[in-house]
């Protein structure tokens, strides 16, 4: 176990990173990866606070191409700084730990990933039907992945 992510600074070609359970000032631990140049792929879970501030730092990554946010806090102002990593691939959300705070107009940030080739969604507390479909429209080049 790593007791934080400055202990890392030390390995700056890092490529993949999972961060557990930060529960307070998420966003400021998330400004530290901006000059992780070499990180391809993002998971955060279980972090307590909102990530929306924090994602911004992530849009400064050129190579980050996987970004999972698994029971983390994130409205359409994050899918804004989201919809900023130009490199991003393939997307994740899960939600079950928080209600969903996303409307279709976080939604609609995606479209502007010019890369985007894969969403993953976790069906509990984000998915209907009808969120499907409209995601099929907005991003008819994707294929999705909805999970249990």
């Amino acid at each position: 176990p790593v007791g934080g992510l400055e202990q890392l600074g030390a390995h700056p070609n890092i490529k993949r990173l999972t961060v557990l359970g930060v529960p307070h000032h998420s966003s400021s631990m998330l400004n530290q990866l901006s000059t992780w140049v070499h990180l391809e792929e993002l998971a955060l879970a279980l972090c307590g606070d909102s990530l929306d501030d924090g994602l911004q730092s992530l849009a400064e990554l050129p190579r980050l191409r996987r970004l999972n946010l698994c029971n983390v806090r994130v409205s359409d102002r994050g899918m804004r700084w989201v919809s900023r990593i130009d490199s991003l691939e393939e997307f994740g959300l899960t939600s079950t730990g928080f209600p969903c705070e996303l409307t279709d107009a976080g939604w609609q940030e995606l479209q502007r990933i010019p890369q985007l080739k894969q969403i993953r969604i976790h069906r509990e507390g984000i998915w209907s039907s009808a969120l499907e479909e409209r995601l099929r429209q907005l991003l008819p080049q994707c294929t999705f992945i909805w999970t249990h």
